[in-house]
């Protein structure tokens, strides 16, 4: 009986410890997620990898079929994820087949020019340029989505423009070429994130990042 109290107050401690850890850990993911320039660093950081991964399989794989193959792979590696979980909704997928077909579509243009500009340019070259979306998302939201730029919005957008056209207009055919093409995928890219903001209200989100990638 007294290996069995003790037995037992040694679980309730490290019950006590988990739910501790837990607590501690929920504490520190709000607030990193409140520190908004440490999630823009990260974001920023992330997403230019997949032009690192570009780099990286260009020499054993055309610009499409590699593509295929990264989205491809993170639909199914999210995919097993959400179905372990018991997060997979079919019906919203019915339901929205053709608002999905058409963000998909967008989805693989943006990459597949994406991941053709490194034939021509570096992977940061090609991260700088396409920043070069916020500008085109600026521009969908101010003439369809009927957005509003403040003073600080416009400064920003100014400022950006001029960084993009510093980058663009080298001397070099290769580096046009290659920030053509980067431009492109922005511009494409921007395009998706207007449509996915004028039609895809409501869709709730982990269903929608995964039929959007497989799509």
């Amino acid at each position: 009986m007294g290996l069995f109290s003790l037995v037992h107050s040694a679980a309730d401690g490290d019950t006590g410890r988990w739910r501790l850890t837990m607590d501690q850990s929920q504490t520190l993911s709000a607030r990193f997620l409140n520190n908004v320039p440490a999630v823009v660093f990260f974001l920023l950081m992330f997403d230019s990898l997949h032009l690192v991964f570009a780099k990286l399989l260009a020499p054993f794989l055309p610009p499409a079929v590699s593509a295929m193959y990264v989205l491809g792979v993170a639909t199914v590696e999210f995919g097993l994820v959400m179905g372990v979980r018991g997060g997979i909704d079919l019906k919203i997928l019915r339901d929205n087949w053709a608002f999905f077909a058409a963000v998909g579509s967008l989805v693989a243009a943006a990459t597949i020019l994406s991941y053709t500009s490194i034939n021509y340019i570096d992977p940061g070259t090609a991260s700088l340029l396409s920043r070069a979306s916020t500008l085109f998302s600026l521009g969908f939201g101010i003439l369809w989505l009927k957005d509003r730029l403040n003073g600080l919005g416009w400064t920003g957008a100014i400022l950006a423009i001029v960084g993009v056209c510093i980058i663009s207009f080298q001397p070099g055919d290769y580096l046009r070429l290659g920030a053509l093409f980067v431009l492109t995928s922005s511009f494409v890219y921007a395009l998706h994130a207007a449509v996915v903001k004028r039609y895809g209200d409501g869709i709730e989100f982990t269903n929608f990042f995964l039929y959007r990638v497989g799509g």
